[in-house]
């Protein structure tokens, strides 16, 4: 058996004194905070304190005891929401996400309702945001349709291809049906007809009668045109012509 002091004679303990610590306390104040942080920065050189592993401005780092900075977490909270990782019943995150996507570009309410489920909310949640959302009007449906018909005429498109752009967006059919009828009963989509017919009697102009028919006709399917506005415009512009 060990004895402890056979144990101290052959390995001495030594134990700092007050006046050890004060002389190191004295030596710090001298060099003060830039000579150590000049020491620390010179590649290795000098004494390294235990400040040097801390992470910014002297903040502990999380091995440390000290806290994770806020825009991390911020930030693995949106990766976390893109690659679907979320509480599907978190109404305040399902709220967040709404309102960044509103913030990158308008939506029907049938729009954003697809895109949030397809982060992973309930749909119980989400109808729940876009109700409240309706009520403080930061989603009115029928002036988001107003504007996709605007939208639509701008580009020449018919009645049909208006119907087709706000299905995709999600805009409900009987909005739909009811805003689109408004600009056909003014003769908004003929008059975009007509234009179209113009741009494309300008285009082609040099090219075979045939040629032209044939172009203005496709052009006026992809935009969504039918009905006898169509065969008007292409007997008044191609019919002939050379």
């Amino acid at each position: 058996m060990i004895e402890v002091d056979d144990f101290l004679r052959h390995h001495p303990v030594h134990i700092p004194s007050q006046t050890d610590d004060d002389e190191e306390l004295v030596q710090r104040r001298i060099r003060g905070p830039r000579d150590e942080d000049s020491s620390r920065s010179r590649g290795g050189r000098g004494e390294t304190s235990p400040s040097a592993n801390r992470s910014g401005f002297g903040a502990l780092s999380p091995e440390e005891g000290g806290c994770v900075p806020h825009s991390s977490s911020r930030r693995r909270g949106r990766r976390a929401e893109s690659a679907g990782d979320v509480d599907s019943h978190d109404c305040d995150a399902c709220k967040q996400a709404a309102l960044r996507l509103l913030d990158a570009a308008p939506r029907s309410s049938g729009g954003l309702s697809d895109r949030l489920a397809s982060k992973g909310f309930d749909r119980s949640v989400i109808d729940d945001v876009i109700q409240r959302f309706v009520e403080v009007n930061l989603i009115d449906d029928e002036e988001y349709a107003r504007e996709t018909v605007r939208y639509c005429l701008a580009h020449q498109y018919g009645r049909r291809g208006a119907l087709n752009q706000l299905r995709r967006r999600g805009v409900d059919p009987a909005i739909s049906t009811r805003i689109v009828d408004e600009a056909a009963s003014r003769g908004a989509f003929d008059e975009a007809a007509w234009e179209l017919g113009h741009m494309v009697d300008h285009r082609t102009r040099g090219l075979d009668a045939a040629t032209r028919r044939r172009r203005f006709w496709n052009a006026a399917g992809r935009k969504g045109h039918v009905g006898d506005i169509v065969g008007r415009i292409s007997r008044a512009l191609f019919d002939g012509a050379a």
